[in-house]
C-alpha cells in the first residue's frame, strides 16, 4: 500500500487546496480516528445502472465479431470482450458539466452472489510474472489499468480491499460529446487463481471529490484469447435459448384448458383419480427439433394430462376394448365370433398376437376342432397378404426364428424374432415317405394346403423371384 501511495502521489489529479478540504472519510485522506477508517465504498458494490443528475452514459465505439480484432462489446449481451492487456476504448458522456474535481473509477467485481464478496485480482501467474509488469506505475495485483494518462490514481480500499482505478473527468473536446479512457485488463478470464472462469462486471462511476456516486453503469466483462468467436458462439447460444423460451411460453399458454364440469360420459373425479406426486406441479421445458415432431409430442402431453382426469378404472375399460377391436372383426369374418374368449384368456388381446400361432397352438388353446383348421387357414391366407409398409416378412422356425410357442400349460412363451425384408430365396424341400395315407394334419408341417400336393412324393423346388416379392 506504501509502495502504491508512493507511485501515485507524483500523478495525483488532486492539489493540494483540494487534499485539505477533502472530508475525512475520502479514500485520499489519511485516517485520523477509528471511525475515519470505515471505508465510504460499501462492502457489496451496486451495479444498478443510475444515470444521476448529470445523465452519465458509458458506451463503445461499434465493433465486429471478426477472429483478429482484439475487442469487441455486445449490446445485446451488454458484455465486453477483449483480449489481455489490450487497448479498450471506453467513452463517457453527460448531458451537463459535473462539479470539478470529478473523477471517474473502474471496479471490478464478481457476477454471482456465491463470489460477489471475493476481491477481483489477477492470478499468481501473471502478478508475480515480468510480462506486463516491468516498468508499469500500476500495482501488479491490480486487473484494471488506465493507458496513456498520467494521472491516474490506483486505489485499494483499507477496508474492503477491493482495487479500482480513478482518473479526473475531463470534458468531451471541441466537436465530440464523449470522453474516451483507455482501459486494459491485464488477466484472463479463465486464469486458475484469479477469476478461475468466474463472470464478473465492470463497474463505472462519477464521482465527486468526497466519494459522492454522480452516476454509475456496468457491463460484464471477458478476458479472452478470441473476443470476436466468444461473443458471436454467446449471442448465438442466447438467441436459441430466447427462441426456445418463447416457443415454450406459447405451447404452454395454448395447451391451457379449463374444465368447468366433467363430461356426461365421464363419471365425477373421485378417490379413483390418482394423486400427483412431489413435484409433478413443476413446469419442464424440451426443444424439440422439427415442427411435425413438435405437434406429436403435443398429442401426447395433451393425452396425459386428460387421462389424469379420468378414473383409471375407466382407463383400462376403454384400452381393453380398443384392444378387441383389432381382434373382433378377423373373428367375426371366419365365423369364429365364438372363440374370442379362447385367446383373450390367455392374453392374446390384438391381431398381431395371433399371426404366429400354428396348428398346434391353436389345440392348446382348446379351440374348438370345428374352428381350429378354419381360423388356421384364416392366418395363413393373413400372413400372405398383408402389407407390411410395402415390404413382406419371412417368419421361420429356425435357432433365430420366433414364433409365439404354448407349453404344455397351455401358457405361451415368447421366442427370439428374426424379421428378413428385400430377400431372394432358393430352396429345396424334400418331403419324405410316409406309411399310409397322408391326413390334412400331416402337411401342416410344411405349410402346404394344395391338394395335388398330397398325392406327390418327389423334390419340390420353390423359387421367388424378385418381382414376385415386391
Amino acid at each position: 500500500m506504501d509502495q502504491m501511495s508512493s507511485r501515485a502521489a507524483p500523478a495525483s489529479p488532486y492539489t493540494p487546496e483540494h487534499a485539505a478540504s477533502v472530508p475525512t472519510h475520502s479514500p485520499y485522506a489519511q485516517p485520523s480516528s477509528t471511525f475515519d477508517t470505515m471505508s465510504p465504498a460499501p462492502v457489496i458494490p451496486s451495479n444498478t445502472d443510475y444515470p444521476g443528475p448529470h445523465h452519465f452514459e458509458v458506451t463503445f465505439q461499434q465493433s465486429s465479431t471478426a477472429k483478429s480484432a482484439t475487442w469487441t462489446y455486445s449490446p445485446l449481451l451488454k458484455k465486453l470482450y477483449c483480449q489481455i492487456a489490450k487497448t479498450c476504448p471506453i467513452q463517457m458522456k453527460v448531458s451537463t458539466p459535473p462539479p470539478p474535481g470529478t473523477a471517474i473509477r473502474a471496479m471490478p467485481v464478481y457476477k454471482k452472489a456465491e463470489h460477489v464478496t471475493e476481491v477481483v485480482k489477477r492470478c499468481p501467474n501473471h502478478e508475480l510474472g515480468r510480462d506486463f509488469n516491468e516498468g508499469q506505475s500500476a500495482p501488479a495485483s491490480h486487473l484494471i489499468r488506465v493507458e496513456g494518462n498520467n494521472l491516474s490514481q490506483y486505489v485499494d480500499d483499507p477496508v474492503t480491499g477491493r482495487q479500482s482505478v480513478m482518473v479526473p473527468y475531463e470534458p468531451p473536446q471541441v466537436g465530440t460529446e464523449f470522453t474516451t479512457i483507455l482501459y486494459n485488463f491485464m488477466c484472463n478470464s479463465s486464469c486458475v487463481g484469479g477469476m478461475n472462469r468466474r463472470p464478473i462486471l465492470i463497474i463505472i462511476t462519477l464521482e465527486t471529490r468526497d466519494g459522492q456516486v454522480l452516476g454509475r453503469r456496468s457491463f460484464e466483462g471477458r478476458i479472452c484469447a478470441c473476443p470476436g468467436r466468444d461473443r458471436k458462439a454467446d449471442e448465438d447460444h442466447f438467441r436459441e435459448q430466447q427462441a426456445l423460451n418463447e416457443s415454450a411460453a406459447k405451447s404452454g399458454a395454448a395447451s391451457k384448458r379449463t374444465f368447468k364440469q366433467s363430461p356426461p360420459a365421464i363419471p365425477s373425479l373421485g378417490a379413483n383419480v390418482k394423486k400427483r406426486r412431489h413435484g409433478d406441479e413443476d413446469m419442464y421445458y424440451m426443444p424439440v427439433r422439427g415442427r411435425e415432431n413438435f405437434e406429436i409430442l403435443m398429442k401426447i402431453k395433451e393425452g396425459l394430462e386428460l387421462t389424469e382426469l379420468v378414473p383409471q378404472q375407466l382407463v383400462d375399460s376403454y384400452r381393453q376394448q380398443q384392444q378387441q377391436l383389432l381382434q373382433r372383426p378377423f373373428l367375426t369374418g371366419l365365423g369364429c365370433p365364438n372363440c374370442i374368449e379362447y385367446f383373450t384368456s390367455q392374453g392374446l388381446q390384438t391381431i398381431y398376437h395371433l399371426q404366429s400361432l400354428t396348428i398346434e397352438d391353436l389345440g392348446a388353446l382348446k379351440i374348438p376342432d370345428q374352428y381350429r383348421m378354419t381360423i388356421w387357414r384364416g392366418l395363413q391366407d393373413l400372413k400372405q397378404g398383408h402389407d407390411y409398409g410395402g415390404t413382406q416378412q419371412l417368419i421361420r422356425a429356425s435357432s433365430n426364428a420366433a414364433t409365439l410357442a404354448v407349453g404344455g400349460a397351455g401358457e405361451l412363451q415368447r421366442q427370439r424374432v428374426m424379421e428378413a425384408v428385400h430377400f431372394r430365396v432358393r430352396h429345396t424341400i424334400t418331403i419324405p415317405g410316409r406309411s399310409g395315407p397322408a391326413g390334412p394334419d400331416d402337411w401342416a408341417d410344411f405349410g402346404f394346403d394344395l391338394p395335388d400336393c398330397k398325392a406327390r412324393r418327389q423334390a419340390i423346388k420353390e423359387e421367388l423371384t424378385e418381382g414376385e416379392i415386391h
